[in-house]
Formats: structure tokens, sequence, C-alpha cells
């Protein structure tokens, strides 16, 4: 990223690491759900692709998510979003699950409703949920 022009006191290793980490997991679904296509999506060069379009958003045109802006209380979480269970995890008789936004995530405790439908298994990583009035 460096050669191409992206300012090292920006491209934090933390900052990389997230992004690539939500532009692979991205890529991997994607190649899932099309796998003749795959290699559109899984490529060094198309992750290289994906974060430099990432920092020139977020770092150049100081764009940022909508998880970002309501974690930074930039925005209300009462706002409608639409977030991806990116995964469900079990601590004793809490389901916890992470959401993502596609370029950041969150540890979320879910309500008994939520909790049942991963039970039942009509909830489970990498569906989309639609929420709003979220607690930060």
């Amino acid at each position: 990223m460096l050669a191409h022009g992206c300012d090292p006191s920006t491209t934090t290793r933390a900052w990389v690491q997230n992004h690539f980490r939500w532009i692979v997991w991205t890529g991997a679904c994607f190649a899932r759900r099309i796998p003749s296509r795959w290699r559109e999506f899984w490529s060094i060069e198309r992750t290289l692709e994906r974060l430099l379009y990432r920092h020139r958003r977020e770092i150049d045109g100081s764009e940022r998510s909508a998880l970002r802006r309501i974690i930074e209380k930039d925005s209300a979480p009462q706002q409608l979003m639409v977030l991806c269970v990116a995964s469900v995890e079990y601590r004793g008789s809490a389901t916890l699950i992470e959401v993502t936004d596609g370029w950041y995530s969150v540890g979320a405790q879910i309500d008994a409703i939520l909790a049942q439908a991963i039970h039942n298994g009509r909830l489970r990583a990498g569906d989309k949920v639609a929420c709003a009035g979220v607690g930060v």
C-alpha cells in the first residue's frame, strides 16, 4: 500500500489487518455464492485493489462506515442499519454475536427472540439483520 502512495502514519497495521479481514471474508462469501467466478474475488490483486479503495474512501475522503460513526458517537444508534452476522459464540447461557457493516465489527448481546432464532438455525453467520436503536 505504501508503494501506491498511502501515508504510513495513517495506514497502520491495525487498520490494514481489520480491512484485510473483512475484504477476505466478503470475497470468500462471494466465491462460495458464485463459484464459477471465484478468481474475481479471491486474488491478491483484488484484495489490494479493495484495500486501496477503502483507504481512499476512509482516510483520504474522511468517509466512515455506519458502525464506526456510531462507535465514535457521530451518528445516533437509532438509525436503521443492515448488519451482517459475522460469528456466533456461546458463553454459558448467553449467546453473543459479532456483527459487521463490512468495514468494522462489534460484539453484540442479543435478546431472547434472536437467541431463539440462532438456536433454531434461522439466524446464523452470514445472515443480514436490519436493526435500529442498538445500544453501544
